[in-house]
């Protein structure tokens, strides 16, 4: 047993000790340097364009009021009053500063309001009609009262108050009534419009969405694809509403597209980070992998050392199996290596805990933290490389030609798996399934974001179980091809 330990510390050695480890380990950690440096021109690229939607909303502002002004010069005697009141407003927001309305989402909706409510107001009659010109007189009052200094609490309180009188007035029924109140306890609660567009869009959003799980798992069926929801499909509805409560609840944005970088700018970053330096740095790493097990046999046969080899008590395939073992410990090594890398520089860059993961279990929301997040993530991309490296040795017992193994196991590594993706966007073709390339992506099966889309329209081809299953039998196979080859190929 000491004596093949000290075999594979002597594969370790020889491995570290090629330039190609050096230049291919660099190549991963500036990997993820540089995907630190994209997500951040991103990042600052849309800070400038929202600062300028600041200004250009400002000069929008002044751009409304001298349109104002030139139609109040122009305007009919009974259109007068109320096109003076508008000029009043954009007065207003514009000496108290518009980025102050604009970071308020509320005050903006009582701006609107305000100058709405007021063309009504002078489109009623005093003389024939004083009781409902005191009530919009009244109510215009107060919205003068909420922009100026009206707090959010008193904003969903005027919304309550014409929710009553509506119903009181039979405009609307008594179901409407009690779902109107509940949206406005739950924009309360959850300070929706408190704030900017964007820190409420995606409540609103989540909101909607629980709304539509709702409506799904209570019809079981999906009107837009005309299809029926099966009992899986309902249980993964309910984990998402849980899901989506939980974020609600926590102000915990989701940021898993492109559309949604404006809702949690910081979160959104650091999520395409870790997916840009994940995939760029792994696939350096997965090269270097098969350059090691490509020559691992070829190498040493063109250059005479494995002749050495053979005379010393061990087997071929204890060489062998020392090899494979040194090159995995070499992989399982660099990986983690990486990504802790990946981890301090996105802690640094853009926060501690701004990509943790949510899940459901035991109908409970658990929070993974970024850390272990991120770090599994990375650890899930073993597997194919391993299989790479599998193929690679292989290949390099029966070629015994290192260009000819690295440039074959490369070359599936690298182009395959696109080409798959890419294949399978245009056609389900069954038996592509049993490829193990169209297995290597298992982080999304480990670590699944769903929506309510997602869930019920997408076709996942393969499972977790299913994936591991072809990766085995595949590793396997190569595995007893390369021992029979070494064991039975003569060594010139």
């Amino acid at each position: 047993m000491m004596r093949f330990c000290k075999l594979i510390m002597n594969e370790l050695v020889k491995a570290l000790k090629k330039k190609s480890t050096l230049i291919f380990s660099i190549f991963a950690i500036i990997a993820i340097f540089l995907s630190c440096l994209l997500v951040h021109v991103k990042k600052n690229y849309y800070m400038v364009e929202y600062n300028y939607g600041l200004v250009l909303s400002e000069d929008d502002a002044k751009i409304n009021l001298a349109i104002t002004k030139a139609k109040l010069a122009s305007a009919k005697e009974e259109d007068k009053k109320f096109l003076a009141e508008n000029i009043k407003v954009y007065e207003y927001v514009i000496d108290n500063g518009t980025e102050k309305i604009l970071n308020a989402e509320y005050k903006q909706n009582i701006m609107n309001k305000l100058m709405s409510e007021t063309e009504r107001l002078y489109s009623i009659d005093m003389n024939l009609n004083k009781k409902d010109y005191d009530i919009q007189k009244a109510k215009v009052d107060r919205l003068w009262e909420l922009l100026k200094g009206g707090t959010f609490e008193e904003y969903i309180a005027f919304n309550k108050d014409e929710i009553k009188n509506s119903y009181e007035n039979k405009a609307i029924t008594e179901e409407e009534y009690i779902t109107k109140n509940e949206e406005q306890n739950k924009i309360l609660k959850y300070e929706i419009s408190k704030y900017s567009f964007n820190d409420s869009y995606w409540k609103q959003s989540v909101l909607s969405n629980n709304s539509n799980i709702d409506y799904k798992i209570k019809e079981r069926f999906d009107i837009t694809n005309k299809t029926y929801i099966d009992d899986k499909a309902v249980e993964k509805l309910k984990e998402q509403k849980l899901i989506n409560e939980y974020r609600l609840e926590n102000n915990v944005a989701p940021y898993y597209t492109d559309g949604q970088i404006k809702y949690n700018v910081d979160s959104y970053s650091r999520y395409k980070f870790n997916e840009f330096a994940n995939t760029i740095s792994t696939i350096f790493i997965g090269l270097l992998i098969i350059v090691l097990a490509a020559s691992a046999i070829s190498e040493e046969t063109s250059s005479g050392t494995i002749k050495f080899m053979l005379i010393t008590p061990y087997k071929r395939g204890t060489i062998l199996l020392a090899k494979i073992i040194a090159i995995t410990v070499i992989l399982i090594i660099s990986i983690l290596i990486i990504s802790q890398i990946s981890v301090i520089v996105g802690n640094i860059s853009f926060g501690s805990n701004t990509n943790p993961y949510l899940y459901v279990k035991d109908g409970v929301v658990n929070v993974m933290s970024t850390h272990l997040y991120e770090t599994l993530q990375y650890l899930l991309k073993i597997p194919g490389i391993l299989i790479c490296m599998l193929l690679g040795i292989t290949l390099s017992t029966l070629t015994r030609n290192t260009p000819i193994s690295v440039i074959i196991t490369a070359a599936l590594f690298i182009a395959v798996p696109f080409g798959m993706t890419i294949l399978n966007n245009f056609m389900v073709i069954d038996f592509l399934k049993y490829l193990p390339f169209n297995n290597f992506e298992l982080i999304s099966k480990v670590f699944p974001i769903e929506t309510y889309e997602t869930i019920i329209t997408s076709v996942v081809p393969t499972t977790l179980n299913f994936s591991i299953k072809v990766l085995s039998v595949t590793a396997i196979l190569l595995i007893i091809t390369a021992f029979e080859s070494f064991r039975k190929k003569d060594i010139a």
